[in-house]
């Protein structure tokens, strides 16, 4: 189960408060502190502690077995990285659909880390990203159970025109995160792997989350599930592959 308390305001070293707000999606409804990265612009999210389901025993065979995670509080960009951003502190835009605002894509799992690197920010780990897609919902998508309605929340085959979109134009989660499904896949820092097993510690390919603006029509109601995970060569890109990025503290 999600865990509510109350956060107090907090300070971070490379970050300004914004603002406090209030999300309601899936049927939860969280209060949230807002900040803004003062390197890169971005804005983020403080992420409450607590503890989750992670994984889906009914999907995939890589979603299984759910069990439980805690984690502690950290942050999480509110949107994936844009082309406008990347440009910043990147030698070059690498994206198949250009635009300021579009997410940066056809990047590598080391490109990611290149630039998380130059800007003090991380990839998150792939528990932290379910956490935050979940928002406290253990319903099979983050806005519940009805995938009908997924045009409201994501960028996929059906609705996408087969390219990216500016972030941020879909309806957010209850932690008030926009496109953690569809849009473009989202580099974790993880080596992949199955839960129950090492092969993690072994692998050669990194975990990706949040399913792409291609997802194939015949498993919609399947495919954007906040369980749903993929997995790629550090070194591969593709035009599906962007990234959101995180920063954890402690707050202890």
């Amino acid at each position: 189960m999600f865990w509510k308390k109350k956060i107090r305001t907090l300070t971070f070293e490379g970050f300004e408060y914004l603002r406090k707000e209030e999300y309601s999606c899936g049927g939860q409804t969280h209060v949230v502190d807002e900040y803004c990265h003062i390197k890169t612009g971005l804005e983020f999210v403080l992420i409450p502690a607590g503890s989750f389901t992670m994984g889906n025993d009914r999907g995939f065979h890589d979603e299984k077995p759910a069990h439980e995670v805690t984690l502690d509080s950290f942050l999480m960009a509110k949107t994936q990285v844009t082309q406008k951003v990347w440009k910043k502190f990147m030698p070059n835009n690498p994206s198949n659909f250009e635009g300021s605002d579009l997410p940066v894509e056809y990047v590598s799992w080391y490109d990611a880390q290149e630039f998380t690197q130059k800007v003090g920010l991380e990839l998150p780990i792939e528990a932290q990203w379910e956490y935050s897609c979940r928002a406290g919902t253990v319903t099979k998508y983050y806005w519940g159970d009805n995938g009908d309605i997924a045009d409201k929340f994501a960028w996929h085959e059906h609705n996408s025109s087969d390219e990216t979109h500016p972030v941020g134009q879909k309806k957010p989660n209850a932690f008030g995160l926009h496109d953690v499904i569809g849009n473009v896949w989202e580099w974790c820092r993880d080596w992949y792997g199955q839960y129950n097993s090492n092969l993690q510690f072994s692998s050669t390919t990194k975990v990706l989350r949040g399913c792409s603006f291609n997802e194939n029509l015949t498993f919609l109601h399947s495919a954007l599930n906040s369980a749903q995970r993929y997995f790629d060569s550090p070194d591969f890109k593709s035009n599906l592959n962007g990234l959101r990025v995180s920063k954890s503290f402690s707050t202890r």
